[in-house]
């Protein structure tokens, strides 16, 4: 016991920090791609022990490696390929259960593989995270290894969600990229882990929606279109007949999962007209989140042909709501839900949550109004946002998509992304000739 003291004792006070190094060093790997080049860099991050009273540096405690894919200088997946513990890390985890329970512990850490974690738009605790553990749980897990579709193979960090025995099926234009990244794991070991955990991972090169349309033979419990953040735009993916021809290779409960990221263009009121007209069920996380190591912010939409299909997780009764308060506080929806509330609150303003939580118990058969307050008593505040209520009770952000005015769904024959722009200037300039701007609203 005093051995292990001794090395908990060693902590006490401290913390860790990261600090990224070697931002100068030349590409591992350059090429000219189909559509732009692509860029293969390595970088590294050290872990520093930092005394939390002086916040100050005191030592080294480990250093990840990782190699970053760019494509015509977007980021489009990371890899992290070394992680140099310092040995203070395995102290860190001792504690005064039994040895037994320690050693189980050291042992999961040092079998730890951390190339096998998605990183940046992938990371497991974001919207893909999420649509994959719906996945794996629904129907009591009947559709954990179900086969999956992914257009575009970026890195191939999504390759980490095969499990044993599944079928991922990648549609990549580029054969450069299924070179650097699926062919050798000198770069990216992705799609070699997954094979050797026994997922069967096949590589289509070719034309994304043609080859997805002519394999006829297949459906797909979840297909994931993973190319928003491209430039120059490829608007081909995202029209109203390449989303059918997706619903068309899926199951009948299938999800599409749609990354929708780029800061050029803002897609969400397009996809929320295509929805209503398809009559489809549509969310969206926004995920700014990026607290966690080697994750980046990004936005997430997923279609399916029923609500039920999507699941609480994906399809929160809470984000229900939302369609009609937005990202209220619990408060404001109450006082336009109950209008004689509002003069109740007026004349008791000091005591207002128990007020509040009063009213609301005197309402039995109002199960929305048990709701609210079950909510308030949870989280002991009655100004939650709707949106922190959702992220709390489901751990996602997928919230209800908003249409803009004007904003119609793109098609094969008309997409209009200058509608879509984000940016002020071109705004102003529609703006000026009589065009709609409903962007900037």
């Amino acid at each position: 016991m005093r051995f292990m003291t001794v090395r908990v004792a060693v902590l006490v006070g401290l913390g860790a920090g990261g600090a990224l190094i070697a931002q100068d060093a030349p590409p591992l790997h350059t090429e000219p791609g189909t559509r732009a080049p692509l860029v293969i860099e390595e970088r590294a991050t050290v872990m520093h022990l930092i005394n939390r009273k002086t916040e100050k540096v005191i030592g080294t405690a480990g250093r990840y490696t990782y190699h970053r894919f760019l494509i015509g200088g977007t980021l489009h997946g990371s890899q992290a390929r070394k992680l140099d513990n310092h040995i203070l890390d395995d102290f860190q985890c001792l504690t005064a259960a039994h040895p037994w329970d320690n050693l189980a512990v050291l042992g999961a850490l040092h079998t730890y593989n951390v190339r096998e974690e998605p990183l940046t738009y992938h990371h497991r605790s974001g919207p893909i995270g999420a649509i994959y553990t719906e996945l794996r749980t629904r129907k009591n897990g009947a559709d954990a290894k179900a086969p999956v579709a992914v257009l575009g193979l970026t890195a191939g960090e999504e390759a980490c969600y095969a499990l044993r025995g599944q079928k991922m099926t990648f549609y990549e234009t580029d054969p450069a990229v299924k070179k650097l990244v699926a062919d050798t794991d000198k770069y990216f070991s992705y799609v070699t882990d997954a094979r050797k955990r026994g997922a069967e991972i096949e590589i289509r090169v070719g034309n994304k929606r043609a080859n997805l349309k002519a394999d006829k033979d297949r459906k797909y419990a979840l297909v994931v279109v993973d190319l928003a953040e491209s430039f120059p735009f490829p608007t081909a993916i995202f029209t109203k007949e390449a989303v059918r021809e997706y619903f068309d290779r899926m199951t009948d409960d299938g999800i599409l999962a749609l990354h929708i990221s780029n800061k050029y263009i803002r897609l969400e009121p397009m996809f929320a007209k295509m929805a209503e007209e398809l009559k489809l069920t549509a969310r969206v996380w926004n995920d700014d989140a990026e607290g966690r190591h080697g994750k980046t912010a990004s936005s997430w939409l997923v279609l399916a042909r029923k609500r039920e299909d999507l699941g609480e997780r994906l399809c929160s009764p809470i984000s229900d709501l939302m369609i009609k308060f937005g990202d209220e506080q619990i408060y404001e929806v109450l006082r336009y839900s109950y209008p004689e509330l509002k003069g109740i609150l007026d004349k008791n303003p000091a005591k207002q949550q128990e007020t509040i939580l009063q009213w609301l118990d005197k309402r039995p058969d109002d199960p929305q109004a048990k709701q609210y307050a079950a909510w308030i008593r949870k989280y002991g505040s009655e100004y939650e946002s709707l949106m922190t209520v959702l992220q709390r009770e489901t751990g996602t952000g997928f919230r209800p998509v908003r249409p803009f005015p004007s904003v119609m769904a793109w098609t094969d024959e008309r997409a209009d992304v200058f509608i879509l722009w984000v940016n002020p200037t071109l705004q102003a300039v529609r703006g000026f000739f009589g065009y709609p701007t409903p962007i900037t609203r």
